[in-house]
């Protein structure tokens, strides 16, 4: 599954697995540079969970 499919889903939980996935592959073959569009909307969602699960991911990506 890429990563922008991932953020569709996303929930707390997986972000430990993303920063896992973008260490052991960088940003490019990850996916992650192709899927910011996504997780940056999950960010901006007016729902709760989908604005706290992107915002979480964020985190771990910074502090990874």
């Amino acid at each position: 599954m890429s990563l922008e499919e991932q953020f569709a889903k996303l929930t707390v939980a997986d972000a430990a697995g993303i920063v896992d996935k973008v260490k052991a592959d960088g940003p490019e073959k990850s996916g992650l540079a192709d899927g910011l569009a996504a997780l940056i909307g999950r960010c901006a969602s007016k729902d709760e969970a989908e604005a706290l699960s992107g915002l979480a991911t964020v985190k771990a990506l910074v502090e990874g």
